[in-house]
């Protein structure tokens, strides 16, 4: 019963603060329209090159309960965001992502598509077939990690992580450090 109110609570101050995103998101998206600027223009980026904060939200309050509760750690929404939308786009490397947790990208194989498709598959996932042609063109939602003290914590991403693995190549991802 305890864990259960504890996490109600956790919900309800998250859910707080996500209305309080929204009006804020809400807000700059409106005086953007109004002088004409365009969506991305906000940070003179290309589109890839900004967390996608909006679109992996239930991910990022997800880790915020799980790691609060399994971890103990004294983190919020809030905070993370902050982290991920003041990184930078960086190249995952190999020894961050030996590392990583949260994931079983770090356990693909070059060309183990069959492994990333039944993973994919059992999390109803997008086909890694279809991945593969965009992570190609780079024109790829950029996966998202949490630094904290000498760990790396998967966000969101695991299949564009599992299927670059398989690739063979190294993924643009975004890094946020608390």
């Amino acid at each position: 019963m305890c864990v259960i109110i504890k996490y109600t609570n956790i919900y309800r101050k998250n859910q707080i603060w996500m209305k309080k995103y929204l009006t804020l998101h809400e807000e700059v998206t409106r005086v953007k329209k109004i002088m004409g600027i365009k969506e991305n223009t906000l940070y003179d980026t290309e589109p890839n090159m900004r967390p996608d904060i909006e679109g992996e939200i239930e991910e990022i309050e997800e880790m915020v309960i799980r790691l609060k509760q399994l971890e103990n750690l004294d983190i919020s929404i809030e905070d993370v965001v902050r982290s991920l939308m003041e990184s930078e786009e960086t190249t995952l490397t190999k020894e961050i992502w030996d590392k990583l947790e949260n994931t079983e990208s770090n356990s693909i194989m070059k060309d183990d598509f069959d492994s990333v498709q039944d993973i994919a598959n059992m999390y109803g996932k997008t086909n890694p077939n279809n991945l593969k042609k965009i992570i190609e063109s780079g024109e790829y939602k950029r996966p998202l990690i949490l630094n904290f003290g000498d760990r790396y914590y998967l966000i969101a991403g695991n299949t564009r992580l599992m299927t670059a693995a398989a690739m063979g190549i190294e993924p643009k991802v975004f890094i946020g450090r608390i």
